[in-house]
């Protein structure tokens, strides 16, 4: 090529003979210049932070507050970091998509919304629901799904084998935080890693 911005150190030494300079400009006239070939190294960036919580009768009291302080203990990371964040609450009917852009917004989520979403648990609306979002998001890669519940749900052998697949196409994480819980063994092999809430209040290490 012909830019003089990335042509190669040993091109430009033919500028320093005068009885090769010619050489030179007629590489460059004819684009025939050696050069460097650049290519921008594409921002992926941390991806959204998605926190699907359970807000089913089971949850009800300590425990939800409990949840509630993981998830905005979490949120406020995320937002320091500049990800995007989204609420989904759940129960028996799943809510609306909820994005957060702000701590301000964070608080008012909290303090002013209510979700009614029924008394049972139902783990696989919710799921799809954060997939979805993360979808899209297509700018971005190295999302995280946070799976909060007292874990008394189940999911079928389909939908974990179709979801850890989809997991690994659209290159996201899952999860999965129980709240003075257990997971049952059904739950288990769709997470990438799973932590648990002791009534401390103190999460323990990831799975």
């Amino acid at each position: 090529g012909n830019n003089i911005s990335s042509v190669l150190p040993s091109e430009l030494v033919y500028l320093a003979d005068p009885e090769l300079e010619d050489i030179f400009w007629l590489k460059y006239v004819n684009k025939g210049l050696l050069q460097y070939e650049r290519k921008e190294r594409i921002k992926e960036g941390q991806g959204p932070f998605v926190a699907c919580l359970d807000m089913s009768g089971s949850m009800s009291g300590q425990t939800e507050i409990m949840a509630l302080g993981v998830f905005t203990a979490l949120a406020q990371m995320a937002l320091k970091l500049h990800r995007k964040v989204a609420f989904i609450p759940f129960a028996s009917r799943t809510g609306k998509t909820i994005q957060v852009a702000s701590s301000e917004e964070l608080i008012n989520l909290l303090t002013t919304s209510r979700w009614n979403v029924g008394d049972d648990t139902v783990f696989e609306t919710p799921m799809t629901l954060a997939a979805n979002f993360i979808e899209k998001e297509k700018q971005y890669k190295n999302a995280d799904i946070l799976f909060i519940t007292d874990g008394y749900g189940s999911l079928g052998r389909d939908f974990v084998t179709g979801y850890i697949q989809r997991k690994k196409k659209l290159g996201f994480r899952l999860v999965g935080i129980n709240i003075r819980g257990e997971w049952s063994d059904d739950c288990l092999p769709v997470f990438d890693a799973t932590t648990s809430a002791s009534d401390e209040g103190s999460l323990s290490s990831l799975n």
